[in-house]
């Protein structure tokens, strides 16, 4: 069997979307080719012009083998079955097991296939072929099994976390994870949820060195399905992104199965209710033995109540520990002023609900304002008087939550946050709850983290924005980015987007696209589709009750014109993929909107110069 015949069978399995020549190149590349096999050089070898040369880019004599049954796993997804029917067409195959079912026994044959094509010795089970006695397939077996695990999912877990008050919790995720490969954390806003997975996370890698855990953070509108699309993998996926959300979730459950470390998946704020599908298709993921899901969620997802974590407030005592720890450097230190003021944080704690992420803000205000505990429970006396005395929080629901937030909308009219760090809190409200790289915000925000007195790092000693210190990730609270777009002065505006579209595309081009082009993208994403999309979808829901309500839908047409204004910079080709994906093209020509090449079938007054045109009809008023 030749090299391109080899290459040939793989292929024509249909299992990868990508071509013969670039699969080669990658497959030689990736099992120590040096110097690095271009797709040119490649592509002659499977066109068998220079059929014996392939050795020399292996000058040690031999591939990586652990490598190469990686590289080949992931590519091909293990589907043994397509890979076995290609190469029963291959008569001259000698190596290759056509009858198993066994994975790792199968890809083990190929390997010896492999180095007999390139001329290098077997492995030392060379003696198995096709047809042997069912010892040495027992021996291959237990080669195998002492191959290094295929660490298929990407550890990207690094944040420290304290959490008070929360054993029972940690105990109880244990004993689901005993039965079910998922839990499910719920709760509120803002009472500790993520902490809480985060410090398990932390817990399990100290026991476990072996685990890798994945943490990934969701928007409000993410879907189970949006989730798993992000999942990391330590090579690059091979499908196509275009392909089918349904065929690309196919290839993430493989990609899963292909994974031999025990893995934990963390999908943080994951809030939108499942669906039957979505239930199905989780059932899928968490049937993978070795890979484990922790969910933190506002809601209960309709399912799995017997894995479910409810996270209630806690105790005084607790929350002592916590205003504490956040209140002074060593907290140890300054036991006696804390049980001076027991009283009164006793108060100010209740006005607040017991609720966890406004005590942590609270922690910080003395310092900020220069105020102590007793001045600062009058303040919020004073400036909570249109709120309940004590706000309960221990049930969940959507009230309460309004009520949080508006409690937190005060304690930031109380911060007194300067001119600048308003305008870092609005640019903030517009970037990804994934949070974005330090480089990446001073490019956006033009402050930078080192200059003297920076507003940045005043934000971050006052909680109102994390940074960490080891990945160099800049991020909001998810309460917290809800209350600063409720804000007057740090809500998002038309005119808000537009700079910071703008500042996102000067940043690219200083930063340069190599090492950032991803980041952009992320942010591009968000931006366009979950915060820009949805004002034009309310502008297109108006559209059937105009006739109702003129003036409403006026503003709705002006609040549309007015951000469709922030794609000035996108090109052509970029507009239609995103109306494609609005897909709302008929109301926008409805509502006056239209492309270039539609223009000669128009007539009226156009606005707009560039790729998008706005036709005021009469008619729509």
């Amino acid at each position: 069997m030749t090299f391109g015949d080899y290459v040939k069978a793989i292929i024509r399995a249909g299992i990868m979307s990508t071509t013969r020549d670039e699969f080669a190149a990658n497959l030689f590349n990736a099992t120590g080719a040096y110097p690095t096999a271009q797709t040119g050089t490649v592509k002659s070898w499977i066109d068998k012009k220079a059929p014996n040369s392939y050795n020399k880019y292996f000058s040690h004599g031999s591939v990586k083998e652990d490598e190469f049954i990686r590289f080949l796993m992931r590519w091909t997804q293990r589907d043994v079955e397509k890979l076995q029917t290609e190469f029963r067409k291959e008569t001259s195959n000698k190596y290759i097991d056509l009858e198993t079912t066994d994975v790792d026994v199968f890809y083990r044959s190929m390997l010896n296939q492999f180095l007999t094509i390139l001329k290098f010795p077997t492995l030392d089970d060379q003696s198995y072929h096709p047809g042997d006695t069912e010892p040495s397939k027992n021996e291959l077996k237990a080669e195998i099994a002492t191959l290094p695990p295929t660490p298929s999912v990407k550890h990207s877990f690094y944040m420290e976390t304290k959490v008070f008050g929360r054993d029972a919790e940690m105990e109880k995720i244990d004993a689901i994870f005993e039965n079910s490969n998922f839990a499910i954390i719920t709760g509120i806003g803002g009472i500790g949820k993520s902490s809480l997975a985060l410090a398990y996370a932390q817990n399990l890698i100290k026991n476990n060195d072996d685990y890798i855990v994945q943490h990934i953070v969701c928007c409000d509108t993410d879907t189970l399905n949006d989730v798993v699309l992000r999942l990391q993998f330590e090579y690059p996926s091979n499908f196509d992104k275009n392909e089918e959300a349904d065929i690309q979730f196919e290839h993430r459950v493989r990609e899963l199965q292909s994974s031999r470390k025990p893995t934990l998946i963390i999908f943080d704020n994951l809030n939108k209710q499942f669906t039957s599908k979505c239930r199905s298709n989780f059932r899928r993921l968490t049937e993978q033995g070795h890979v484990q899901f922790l969910i933190t969620s506002r809601t209960p997802l309709v399912f799995g109540k017997g894995c479910s974590i409810p996270v209630e407030q806690l105790s005084f005592e607790s929350l002592l520990e916590i205003y504490s720890y956040y209140r002074f450097k060593n907290p140890d230190k300054h036991k006696s002023y804390i049980f001076e003021r027991k009283d009164i944080l006793r108060e100010m704690f209740e006005r607040v609900g017991n609720h966890t992420l406004t005590i942590e803000m609270l922690a910080k205000l003395p310092t900020r304002v220069g105020q102590d505990e007793f001045e600062i429970n009058t303040l919020l006396a004073r400036n909570i008087k249109n709120l309940p005395a004590t706000v309960e929080i221990v049930k969940d629901g959507i009230g309460i939550e309004n009520t949080v937030i508006e409690v937190l909308k005060e304690i930031f009219s109380i911060s007194n946050l300067t001119d600048k760090e308003i305008d870092i809190m609005r640019n903030m409200a517009l970037i990804p709850p994934t949070g974005i790289s330090k480089r990446m915000f001073e490019c956006l925000t033009s402050y930078s983290f080192k200059e003297q007195d920076s507003p940045v790092e005043s934000l971050k000693k006052s909680s109102w924005i994390n940074v960490d210190e080891e990945t160099f990730i800049v991020t909001l609270h998810p309460v917290i980015a809800e209350v600063i777009k409720n804000i007057d002065e740090t809500k998002m505006t038309h005119e808000t987007c537009r700079i910071f579209f703008q500042n996102l595309l000067s940043g690219l081009n200083h930063l340069g696209k190599g090492n950032h082009l991803i980041e952009f993208n992320e942010i591009r994403d968000h931006f366009l589709f979950k915060l820009i999309m949805p004002v034009m979808e309310d502008f297109t829901s108006t559209i059937e009750t105009m006739e109702d309500n003129p003036e409403k839908f006026r503003l709705a047409q002006e609040n549309f014109s007015n951000y469709w204004q922030v794609f000035k910079d996108t090109e052509e080709e970029e507009a239609r993929r995103i109306a494609a994906r609005m897909n709302f093209e008929e109301e926008l020509r409805d509502a006056g909107v239209y492309f270039d090449d539609e223009l000669d079938e128009v007539e009226g007054d156009f606005h707009d110069e560039h790729f998008y045109y706005f036709y005021y009809n009469e008619d729509l008023f």
